[in-house]
């Protein structure tokens, strides 16, 4: 198999490779709910000691007055029905005027709808590989359950998607982080069904908030000069091409909703990107690069409907 070029045979083999089958995931689901199976009470330890990591003030119970832990039956059931897999994230949902009251602790303005706990703050917990979501009820909660499970349920995700500190030694750790969390991002916000430009503009903006990610870390070293700006100029120009497949991957979604079962299509998507190849040799694969490629194949039928089918019955997400 080539493993150089976008394939129909690479999609494939990505699908049954990168995704994770249903037994595979089942001890972290069970985890999960382990860790919430006294409510909100069970979970508070997990997020003041991963708010305490962040400088963040830690809450109580008393904070959190009236809030819910996500999903709850009905979400659980209309996220199956919607992208095949069930969520295995969680969140805690929480009414408007006790978030108000919330937002100075988190240290966020008033405007965010939510506060996203990063996993590597949540390492040695139940949550590492999910992090932790914060909202206004009813506010979100699909976006953010997306943004959590590609990280479960994606084999090797959070290998590609994880800050290297090489970063400031090899520009291609900062390609690899800033495309794979603009790949999350881009995953994510398929859930307000968002027009192909929202979509690219809103993934495009999530690029810049990316590499000043990256910029931040590598301020704290004091860089002398302009070196600050020539880093900038360097990294911005080793992503032209994430920047430039993200309006053609925008479109090649809308494609997809079109063509392909929109059950299907968070399977796929969450299957995408960097593997091991029949070698063993760990091979570096854009998600966008095969995203923009995927429906010509179903159009030219290198790829088949049929063959998705069989995979995601095999790893035990279809009965039929």
């Amino acid at each position: 198999m080539n493993f150089e070029n976008p394939s129909a045979e690479r999609v494939l083999y990505q699908l049954k490779h990168n995704l994770r089958s249903l037994s595979d995931i089942r001890p972290d689901v069970m985890e999960m709910r382990q860790a919430t199976s006294k409510g909100i009470e069970s979970l508070l330890p997990i997020l003041n000691a991963g708010l305490k990591k962040m400088g963040r003030s830690t809450l109580t119970s008393d904070s959190l007055e009236g809030a819910t832990l996500y999903p709850d039956t009905i979400t659980f059931a209309t996220y199956k029905s919607r992208h095949t897999l069930p969520p295995v994230g969680i969140g805690i949902a929480i009414p408007a005027d006790v978030w108000a009251t919330l937002t100075p602790k988190l240290q966020i303005s008033e405007s965010p709808k939510g506060f996203f706990l990063n996993p590597l703050f949540l390492e040695g917990t139940p949550l590492a590989k999910t992090g932790l979501g914060l909202h206004i009820s009813g506010e979100g909660i699909e976006f953010e359950l997306l943004y959590q499970d590609i990280g479960v349920y994606s084999r090797h995700f959070l290998r590609a998607a994880g800050f290297n500190p090489n970063i400031l030694k090899e520009p291609f750790f900062v390609v690899q982080y800033v495309t794979y969390q603009a790949y999350r991002d881009f995953c994510a916000y398929r859930a307000d069904n968002p027009d192909e430009s929202s979509l690219t503009n809103y993934v495009l903006h999530r690029v810049n908030v990316h590499l000043d990610t990256v910029l931040q870390y590598i301020s704290q070293f004091n860089p002398p000069g302009n070196m600050l700006q020539m880093c900038y100029d360097m990294y911005s120009s080793t992503l032209k091409a994430t920047r430039d497949r993200i309006p053609q991957a925008a479109h090649a979604l809308a494609l997809l909703r079109r063509d392909l079962y929109p059950s299907f299509i968070t399977p796929m998507l969450f299957s995408l990107g960097s593997t091991y190849d029949l070698r063993g040799i760990y091979t570096i694969i854009s998600p966008f690069e095969d995203l923009v490629a995927i429906p010509n194949f179903f159009s030219d039928k290198q790829l088949k409907l049929q063959q998705v089918t069989d995979i995601l019955r095999q790893k035990e997400y279809l009965k039929f």
